[in-house]
């Protein structure tokens, strides 16, 4: 309590933060009002609390799940890109965008026949144009078109993407278009140079410590510091803050079970 940067707050139960109008709830979504941190991250003891958290406050505030930085997922993808040829460009950028986006976010512009799905009323008139114009576009450069499609969809939906994983698909389509490379290679290239620089994760995100440990934020929220595991987890829960750290517990005194 003699910290500044550190506020510790009791709540009267573990999913207290779930709850609408509970304490714990209207502490965290007032803070997030009244300061808009733009630098976030909550760190929650056990994998299976991640995705309740980021369902919860994803459509308010941005939150989203915090993604491994270099599974096969990525060279998975990569490889569904390098299959995409003229006959099939249409169905493979449609798998990419489900693997990227939410469902329903592609059902409402494509159909499962890779067509643009008309709209007459209550629409976003730039953007349908613009994926007209793509899907207009006569030669579908393999790797170019994929990128524009991909990049449009981000700008629109950008909160709701699989934002890591995004961008680093757009990498490799980048590295793969100019140094007329495979995506998978330029995927390798991307990643390679990750590991070289460090991960640097900017926004807002829910994970644990197994996926954040390195990594600092402004403003981290540190919840229910008595279902971590060990006080390896906790110590590293307690030092990804930078400046504000918060402690949502349901008890002033720490055990470990």
């Amino acid at each position: 309590s003699s910290y500044k940067g550190i506020i510790f707050y009791k709540s009267t139960g573990l999913n207290d933060i779930y709850t609408h109008n509970s304490p714990a709830y209207s502490f965290f979504c007032s803070y997030i009002y009244k300061n808009n941190p733009e630098s976030l991250l909550v760190i929650v003891p056990n994998k299976h609390n991640v995705q309740p958290f980021a369902n919860r406050f994803k459509r308010m505030f941005g939150i989203r799940e915090m993604e491994a930085f270099d599974d096969k997922w990525y060279y998975e993808l990569s490889e569904l890109c390098d299959s995409i040829d003229r006959n099939n460009i249409l169905s493979v950028i449609h798998d990419i965008l489900l693997k990227l986006f939410p469902q329903n976010i592609v059902k409402e512009w494509i159909n499962n026949r890779y067509s643009i799905i008309r709209k007459r009323t209550n629409y976003d008139r730039k953007f349908y144009n613009e994926l007209r114009y793509l899907y207009s576009v006569e030669e579908k450069d393999e790797k170019l078109w994929p990128l524009r499609m991909i990049e449009l969809f981000k700008n629109q939906y950008f909160r709701q993407c699989k934002l890591e994983k995004t961008n680093a698909i757009l990498n490799a389509f980048r590295i793969a278009y100019s140094e007329s490379i495979s995506v998978c290679e330029g995927m390798k290239k991307d990643r390679d140079k990750a590991r070289r620089l460090g991960r640097r994760v900017v926004g807002r995100y829910v994970g644990t410590t197994l996926l954040t440990k390195g990594l600092e934020f402004d403003t981290v929220f540190v919840m229910n510091p008595n279902e971590f595991s060990n006080k390896k987890h906790l110590y590293v829960a307690l030092t990804r803050a930078t400046q504000n750290l918060f402690v949502i517990s349901t008890s002033n005194l720490i055990r470990f079970k």
